[in-house]
This record gives structure tokens, C-alpha cells and sequence, in this order.
């Protein structure tokens, strides 16, 4: 019976072995990426540190190993990809997630089968010092600008979008009643940025943060407006135009939980429920006026 016992729990070690191997093989690999990517030495003595604590922890794994190395994933080169397109700060931020999941790991393998000398602690150290260095640093700044642009026009486009649908069930009014709003908008929040910036304590990038604003909000202008393009029907296109405001705000919660570190579901949900409410009232409000104003288009 125990070594029955003994013989299961064989490869269910391998696996979970090979696992670590190659989540910290992985871990090296985008560590050194984004150290050549870094423009100050103090971000790329740090990043190469954590590539190099990342293949000494290989040296530990491979003397518990059995049988051959693990093969590269695609996945891999997949989140090599990912973080050469993402903000800097959302990069390292990404980083500090995987150190922090390899952690409990390495604490999961410890307590089911025999420790890994130094390896826990390891990784939690480099979790430390990257959660340190983000804290430190500013670069979430833009990041934060860009979420607030994000923010704003999704609240208030999808409240005008089904305002104008409403009122006007014309595809070629709304497009143009729906883009001199986003312009006007757009060019309110980025100058909202800026002197919010300028009057920040330290001084703040304002040129650089309300850029960031402006153009967040633009886009989503035009990817809310885009479906009022392809459609002809009015109810259809604002129908699209929903779907495009949830996968954005899918996007939006997602960044905005790996950098304030918060709950993804409840920002989803507050922010859906927030943005659906609103775009529903006012729908629902210009259905009235309009009936009581006896207007047909």
C-alpha cells in the first residue's frame, strides 16, 4: 500500500517540478527582455538581478529532476510579445504577478513533498524588491492617465450614444451629434489633465499625462462610434456599440486591477454596472421627452 502511495506520488511531483522549471525559465527570459529595454541603470541592474536569481533557482529544480528538461512553450514567446507592445509600468507590474503566484508555488510543492533550499524565499525576496521599485517609481503615472481618459468616455459616450439613438434613429446624425461631442470631450479631459498635473505637488508631466488622456479618450470615442459606420439600422449599431463598450471595460479593469492591485470582478461589475446604468437612464429619459414632445424623425 505505501508504495502504491509512493509510486503516485511520483509523477505528480515530475509534474509539478517541471512546472517550476519552467515558469522560472520563463521568468529569466522576460526578466532579461525588459532589462534591455530599460533606459535607467537602476531598473536594469534590478531586472538583470531577477533574471540571474531566476537561473539559479533552475539549478536547484534540475537537482530534483528526473528524465529530460522541459521543452520552451509557445507561451513564452507569447508573453514576450505582450510585454515588448505594454507600458512599462504595466510590464514590471505583470512581473511582480508571476513572481508572487511562482511564490505560492514553490510554498504548495514545499508542504506536499521536500523543500527546495532557499527557493521560496528567493522569489519572494525579488517579489519584494519589484513591488519596492513600482512603488517608488512613477511610472503608473500614465497609465493612470490613460484610465481615466478610458473612464470618463465610457460613462459619458455610451450615455450620449443612446441619447442621440434615441432622438434621432439616424445613423449619419448620431455619427456626427456622437463626434463633435467625443472631440469636445476629448479636448475638455486632456486639459482637465494637464492643469490637474501642473498643480500636482511635484510638479507632475502634464504635456505627457494629458496626451495620454486625450488620446485614450479619443479612441474610445471612435471604437464606440464605429458601429454606426457599418450598420445601417440605428438599435443594431447601438446594440455593437454596447458589446465594444464591455470588451473595453473587460481591458480597462483588467489593467486597472494589476496596477492598484484590486479585485477584477468587483471593478467589472462597478464599472459595467455604472456605464450600462447610465447609457440605460438616459435612453430611457429621451424615449420620454420625446414622446412627450410628439417629435417624429
Amino acid at each position: 500500500m505505501v508504495r502504491r502511495e509512493v509510486a503516485t506520488q511520483q509523477p505528480r511531483r515530475e509534474r509539478r517540478l517541471r512546472r517550476l522549471y519552467a515558469v522560472d525559465r520563463a521568468n529569466g527570459r522576460l526578466f532579461r527582455m525588459l532589462a534591455r529595454r530599460a533606459s535607467a541603470k537602476g531598473p536594469h541592474v534590478l531586472l538583470d538581478r531577477l533574471a540571474f536569481h531566476c537561473t539559479q533557482r533552475l539549478s536547484v529544480i534540475e537537482q530534483h529532476m528526473q528524465g529530460p528538461l522541459p521543452p520552451k512553450r509557445l507561451s513564452v514567446l507569447l508573453a514576450l510579445c505582450l510585454l515588448r507592445v505594454l507600458f512599462w509600468g504595466l510590464a514590471l507590474r505583470i512581473m511582480e504577478r508571476r513572481l508572487r503566484r511562482q511564490a505560492l508555488r514553490y510554498q504548495r510543492f514545499e508542504k506536499e513533498f521536500a523543500p527546495l533550499p532557499g527557493a521560496e524565499a528567493s522569489v519572494d525576496a525579488d517579489a519584494e524588491k519589484l513591488g519596492a521599485f513600482l512603488g517608488d517609481s512613477d511610472a503608473d503615472t500614465f497609465m493612470s492617465a490613460v484610465v481615466l481618459g478610458l473612464n470618463d468616455a465610457l460613462v459619458e459616450m455610451t450615455g450620449a450614444l443612446a441619447g442621440f439613438t434615441m432622438v434621432l434613429q439616424n445613423n449619419r446624425l448620431i455619427m456626427l451629434a456622437g463626434f463633435t461631442t467625443g472631440i469636445a470631450a476629448t479636448l475638455s479631459m486632456a486639459a482637465s489633465e494637464f492643469f490637474s498635473q501642473k498643480a500636482a505637488a511635484d510638479g507632475g508631466q502634464p504635456r505627457l499625462a494629458a496626451m495620454y488622456t486625450g488620446i485614450a479618450y479619443l479612441v474610445t470615442v471612435l471604437l464606440l462610434l464605429l458601429p454606426y459606420m457599418l450598420l445601417p439600422n440605428a438599435l443594431a449599431a447601438l446594440a455593437l456599440c454596447m458589446v465594444i463598450a464591455s470588451l473595453i471595460i473587460l481591458c480597462f479593469t483588467w489593467v486597472d486591477s494589476l496596477l492598484r492591485g484590486t479585485s477584477f470582478w468587483r471593478g467589472f461589475l462597478q464599472m459595467f454596472g455604472i456605464s450600462f446604468g447610465v447609457a440605460l437612464a438616459i435612453f430611457l429619459l429621451s424615449w420620454l421627452v420625446r414622446a412627450w414632445l410628439g417629435i417624429e424623425i
